[in-house]
């Protein structure tokens, strides 16, 4: 037994001894490798952490420094910075060959590895083919100045004090009239311009009712501050209209008035006739006026007071008017109030009743002011309502129309002894207006209202152009537009509607494939403004559109009331009158100057000429935030 038991031990004893033996080896190895990875990564570590402290004027003995410095793509500066740093400024800057060339040159006379310098998942420079063996990663973040900047300098900025502008302004006649048989419509139009002004261009748009044949008849009297310009009228359209026995033309024509218009105080005065039916005024008459303005630059306003004026109409018999104005979709605490000063006003009854000879609409088809209780006639004759005349009267009329408002488009239409295509009475209704010799007795609408903020800020100037349409007359018409970038910041913008006859009027709005957007619609027959409110926030770079429609009361697109080409659209941008602070310079007066020369370009681009300016420069140093942080790897292998 003992023999057996000695035998075991010693087989145990050699067993042990065999395994001993055959793991020594293994161990061996596994260690060999861990010692050659723990040098690789103390060489990279070493590598990328020397060349992110050793200065790079160190290797300017080199061919790509050399030539770099000869050609004065670098300055003394730029050889203070790091190597690592001056890698990343050329391979940042778009000089990638370079930055590869260089890192070649340096970094294979410190290493004998395999290495590949890499950022951002590109490689700058590797000596070997890459390999699935093992690889040690060293890191380095930093970020840089571009090549060729001053590290200490100067920055500047520019903006404008003082500025010339060539804008554009736009002034309506609204959609008015009567003047019944025979009888003179008399319209005139009072306005005012900026003093300091010099008129390039002044083109009046007549679009007027009236006549009996194409050859105008009764068109007696267009007046433009005292000069006549009725024979000097070209006609773009004419549009006859035969109803049994009855021929009424609606024209349009354009006249070039800029040696009549002025700055400051202006008038227009037209007077016309029909012996059938009744005279007025359609949609699209207005002054288109270019200037040249100096402004002062200063910020917008938060709050408006803005009074729209009627015209001064004078009908015989009966008298009307249109008045249209905005608020702005964002507008709070918005009022408005209208005055009307009403002269030679017929008051009429019927069977002793109270008839109506006032009427007020505002956005509606039912009136919100009637001064009789009843619209009934003793019988009508050729649209003339027969009635008992009680007296005539001059009325004065102040209403707050607040509740009646709506965003966008509002329309104040104003019947004085006539209402559609009824009038009564035989002498003559003032809607009386003169608002540069009498303004607080004349006839306004008067609006109030406040932006959640500033309309522009200090250093934004404002421009005004318009587009015309174009093309063809035509129901529907489509109108398309671009929006530069430079124009993107629009502020106001209008759709003038020129027609010949016309019923009801829908306005859409859209930018390229977008679905058509509703903005205005008319509230009632023969409520077509001469301007609707276009929506700024729905306009964008690129193209947009407008579509015009005209219908009839049943909702049927209309067959002969078309919308004309010469149609426009008007509106309101805002141009950058300052620059920022732009790039580093040795000097301040080198950015200064910079400064001055992009704020001139900037405001050039758009016509406008710097007549006053402010500056400001400031001392930097060490930039190195123009272009990194960036995470930079060192990779090595055996």
């Amino acid at each position: 037994m003992k023999s057996l038991v000695f035998s075991l031990d010693i087989l145990i004893g050699i067993t042990m001894f065999l395994i001993l033996i055959f793991l020594i080896p293994i161990s061996y190895e596994h260690d060999f490798k861990l010692n050659e990875l723990q040098i690789l990564n103390l060489e990279a570590n070493d590598l990328i952490k020397a060349i992110s402290e050793v200065k790079i004027i160190k290797y300017n003995n080199t061919s790509i420094l050399s030539q770099l410095y000869e050609q004065g793509v670098i300055n003394e500066n730029d050889l203070n910075s790091t190597v690592l740093e001056f890698i990343g400024n050329l391979w940042f800057s778009g000089n990638k060959t370079l930055a590869s060339n260089l890192t070649k040159e340096i970094l294979s006379n410190l290493t004998s590895r395999c290495f590949s310098l890499e950022t951002e998942n590109e490689t700058i420079y590797s000596n070997c083919f890459p390999t699935n063996g093992s690889k040690v990663v060293a890191y380095h973040l930093i970020s840089g100045y571009e090549i060729g900047k001053p590290v200490f300098g100067y920055i500047a900025r520019a903006w404008a004090t003082k500025i010339v502008k060539n804008t554009t302004t736009i002034i309506p006649f609204y959609p008015e009239g009567s003047g019944w048989k025979a009888k003179r419509l008399e319209v005139t139009k009072y306005f005012k311009l900026p003093e300091n002004i010099t008129i390039f261009n002044a083109t009046l748009y007549v679009s007027i009712h009236f006549g009996t044949t194409q050859s105008q008849a009764q068109f007696e009297q267009l007046k433009v501050n005292g000069v006549q310009k009725k024979n000097d009228v070209v006609w773009l359209y004419l549009q006859e209209e035969r109803a049994a026995a009855e021929i009424t033309t609606a024209a349009y024509g354009v006249v070039d008035v800029t040696n009549e218009i002025k700055p400051g105080d202006n008038s227009i005065y037209l007077v016309i006739g029909t012996p059938n039916y009744h005279s007025h005024i359609h949609p699209g008459m207005r002054l288109v006026v270019t200037y040249n303005l100096t402004q002062t630059i200063e910020a917008g306003n938060q709050s408006f007071s803005k009074r729209f004026y009627f015209d001064n109409v004078i009908g015989r018999t009966g008298a009307w008017s249109m008045v249209s104005f905005y608020v702005p979709e964002n507008a709070e605490n918005v009022s408005a109030f209208l005055r009307l000063n009403l002269k030679n006003v017929e008051d009429t009854e019927v069977f002793g009743m109270n008839t109506t000879d006032i009427q007020i609409y505002v956005n509606s088809e039912d009136p919100i002011y009637e001064d009789g209780v009843s619209s009934s006639c003793y019988f009508v004759s050729n649209y003339y309502c027969y009635r008992n005349l009680v007296s005539t009267k001059d009325v004065i009329l102040d209403l707050n129309i607040t509740p009646y408002l709506v965003n966008g488009t509002n329309v104040v239409s104003v019947y004085v002894n006539c209402y559609e295509d009824l009038h009564w009475g035989s002498g003559e209704a003032i809607i009386y207006s003169n608002p540069l010799n009498d303004s607080e007795n004349s006839s306004w609408v008067e609006v109030h209202y406040e932006l959640p903020k500033k309309q522009f800020e200090y250093g934004e100037i404002d421009l005004t152009k318009e587009m015309l349409f174009g093309g063809e007359a035509s129901n529907p018409k489509i109108f398309n537009y671009s929006i530069s970038p430079a124009q993107s910041k629009i502020i106001e913008a209008f759709v003038h509607i020129a027609q010949g006859f016309s019923s009801m009027i829908k306005v859409y709005q859209g930018w390229e494939n977008e679905s058509e957007s509703l903005i205005f619609s008319s509230p009632s027959a023969r409520v077509v403004p001469e301007n609707v409110y276009v929506y700024p926030d729905k306009i964008k770079v690129g193209t947009n559109w407008l579509k015009l429609v005209d219908v009839q009361p049943s909702g049927s697109v209309s067959s002969t009331n078309y919308i004309l080409p010469w149609s426009s659209f008007e509106y309101t941008y805002l141009v950058k009158g300052l620059v920022g602070y732009g790039e580093v310079f040795n000097s301040s007066q080198l950015a200064v100057k910079d400064a001055i020369k992009r704020l001139k370009e900037q405001m050039g681009s758009e016509g406008i000429q710097v007549e006053n300016l402010n500056y400001d420069s400031q001392s930097v140093q060490g930039i190195q935030w123009l272009w990194g942080p960036a995470l930079f790897k060192m990779v090595m292998w055996r």
